[in-house]
């Protein structure tokens, strides 16, 4: 075989070595082309993928199988996409270069994200971090930042991902990478758009536009475009956007992605300004090209349509629109589920190989217990009409799971453990946190990482909830008896018992007989960090909350609803947060702004040094827990530590060898 450009042997080299940078050169070439020209793109990696297969390179073979995912993705081609970027992934993690399996993570996770599917590629996103942390990868680490800060925003928490981006952006920058650059800073305009600041948005675009023409990057100029049609809506300028846009679409290569984003601002434009009928054909025409790439139905696009197709009396049709919007037809639910079981699949196989691999105890422990997760997901979505398998009762996985309000955990092997609440002003015991402990019969002791997912999926943490809290309200009548301060615990709620119906009312009746005020009792909504949008669910909060009980949530970095303000008692700081606080002025500084804005107090947790006390204690924050103070203990050794005074914050220091 003949390969382009190839270079001479020279003496001094060997044969494999020679043909593994000559497969590297055809991979780089074939990076440059996927856009301009796909098909010679193709038959570079052809030729790349032989030779690393002959000479068995396989970093050179992962790279090969992660463009080729690349191309199909370009090409719609998702099924293939998926399936050719986790043999890549798969055959990195085997090798062991930890900076090819961050690349090939990274281009699964893209891909995911890119198909609605951000919370599958979160936890890929983050091994890929993981696996950079100790290397001198500068431009894989900082692709990783970039990717995460477009997970964080898809998943709702926008400051989160500008974070991710603005320091993407420095490592760029730093490297002259011209093309990441730009598409780093659309990254940000489009978060920009999100949060309704329409003029940085387009004043981004404009310059980003400006960048991808000179560097020849007409895929991405076509969604930058878009990006700034989207704007001057925004900004109420529909004529300046109409005119934008056709002269987008005069550029744009048909069928990609890039002409369907602005198409769909085109007829939005359009509509803006009066156009109605023009409008109603760019967007059916829109979706109809939609169809046929095989995407799913853009929730925006098909909203745009039910509009004008209700300006123009059109009711049968903007009623057919709608009914695609709230429940999907069978063809469309058909394509996103298998898109979601080509995930969980990949990610089974992929989080299986990762374990035989591992080395690291802790990585281990979170990838099977991702494993099983993933496992258990995969067999419900493919067979939904199959009951559940129980988790607390494996041999009798036959059996139909439902809500047992008489379940005994003790008898079962579950626990409370209780870590002090401490009000970090004085040092006094003001409650406690509550968490949850296993003691497996055949696998020992074990905790929440290991098992709260799988309660989850078997629908099971129903009835585990409801012991806890009966358990937990017991426990702090006996602990309310030990001293003259008013105490409370915080109880880790999950969206799946909220939405039970009959939640609210059970738990105002355990809250009830064991002689308790309802302040008494926090809930800690483990919903990573939005309210439950399930009627049932919030619903049941309201009734709870008018009843007296109180509410915490994780405080992510992005500004709280009405509903959020209206619900809630108390801002949780998660543990992350509070390990960075003391050195990061900019997360500091949000928290004082949104403190301000909702008035609510601050609740941390996982409080481990005394800067990090010193920090909160700035922030006024009220309270908090952690080793700082004391490790979680059983009730007997919780009952020694509610008149305890911690003034003194010792940290790390064990109360049971303390009190022994």
């Amino acid at each position: 075989m003949s390969l382009p450009n190839a270079p001479e042997l020279p003496p001094a080299v060997s044969q494999p070595d020679w043909q593994m940078a000559v497969a590297r050169g055809l991979n780089r070439e074939a990076e440059r082309l996927i856009g301009p020209n796909p098909a010679l793109a193709r038959q570079r990696l052809d030729d790349a993928t032989r030779i690393a297969r002959e000479i068995g390179a396989n970093n050179v073979l992962a790279m090969s199988l992660l463009l080729r995912a690349r191309l199909h993705y370009a090409e719609a081609q998702f099924d293939d996409a998926l399936r050719v970027c986790n043999e890549a992934a798969i055959i990195a993690v085997c090798d062991g270069d930890v900076a090819v399996q961050a690349q090939t993570l990274s281009g699964l996770s893209a891909i995911w994200a890119s198909l609605g599917l951000g919370a599958e590629a979160l936890p890929h996103l983050e091994a890929a971090a993981e696996f950079l942390t100790d290397t001198e990868d500068a431009a894989g680490l900082a692709l990783v930042r970039s990717l995460l800060g477009g997970v964080e925003a898809q998943l709702g928490r926008s400051e989160a991902g500008l974070r991710q981006f603005e320091l993407a952006l420095a490592g760029f920058r730093t490297l002259g990478l011209r093309d990441r650059v730009v598409e780093t800073r659309h990254n940000i305009a489009c978060v920009y758009n999100l949060d309704k600041r329409f003029s940085e948005a387009l004043a981004l675009s404009m310059q980003n536009a400006v960048e991808a023409k000179r560097y020849g990057n007409i895929t991405l100029l076509a969604h930058i475009d878009a990006t700034s049609v989207e704007a001057f809506c925004g900004l109420g300028r529909f004529d300046e956007a109409v005119a934008h846009a056709r002269a987008a679409l005069s550029q744009a290569r048909a069928g990609s992605r890039g002409e369907l984003d602005v198409m769909l601002w085109l007829g939005i434009a359009l509509d803006k300004a009066g156009s109605a009928d023009e409008a109603f054909n760019v967007l059916r025409d829109t979706l109809q090209k939609s169809e046929a790439a095989g995407m799913p139905a853009n929730g925006a696009l098909l909203s745009a349509l039910v509009g004008i197709c209700r300006k123009m009396d059109n009711a049968i049709q903007a009623n057919q629109y709608e009914g695609i919007i709230g429940q999907g037809t069978h063809e469309e639910q058909t394509h996103v589920t298998r898109l979601r079981l080509k995930a969980l699949e990949a990610s089974v196989e992929l989080q299986g190989t990762r374990l035989r691999f591992g080395h690291a105890e802790a990585d281990r422990a979170r990838l099977k217990a991702q494993l099983e997760t993933n496992e258990r997901l995969l067999d419900a979505r493919g067979a939904p009409d199959q009951i559940r398998h129980s988790v607390l009762l494996p041999e009798t996985a036959a059996a139909p799971i439902g809500f047992d309000h008489l379940f005994d955990g003790a008898a079962c092997g579950f626990r409370l453990a209780y870590q002090p609440i401490v009000d970090l002003s004085v040092g006094n015991v003001t409650g406690f946190k509550v968490l949850l402990r296993w003691n497996h019969p055949m696998r020992g002791n074990m905790l929440p990482l290991e098992f709260v997912s799988h309660l989850e999926t078997s629908g099971e943490i129903t009835t585990i909830g409801h012991w806890v809290l009966r358990q937990a309200c017991e426990d702090l009548a006996l602990l309310q008896r030990e001293t003259s301060r008013a105490l409370r615990v915080s109880i880790d709620v999950s969206p799946r018992e909220l939405e039970r119906a009959g939640y609210a009312a059970e738990m105002i009746k355990v809250v009830q007989e064991a002689n308790l005020a309802p302040c008494a009792v926090e809930l800690d909504l483990t919903d990573g960090g939005t309210l439950p949008v399930h009627a049932q669910a919030l619903q049941q909060l309201r009734q709870l909350r008018g009843d007296g009980l109180r509410f915490a949530m994780n405080y992510h970095g992005s500004a709280f609803t009405d509903t959020a303000v209206a619900l809630l008692s108390r801002i949780k700081i998660e543990r992350r947060s509070v390990s960075g606080i003391s050195c990061d002025e900019r997360q500091a500084a949000n928290l004082r702004a949104i403190v301000q804005a909702v008035r609510m107090p601050l609740f941390a947790h996982g409080i481990e040094g005394a800067h990090q006390l010193a920090a909160l204690r700035a922030l006024g924050c009220e309270d908090g827990f952690g080793f700082a103070f004391s490790a979680a203990v059983p009730l007997d050794i919780a009952r020694l530590l509610v008149n305890r005074n911690f003034v003194d914050f010792p940290c790390c220091r064990s109360p049971q060898a303390e009190l022994a």
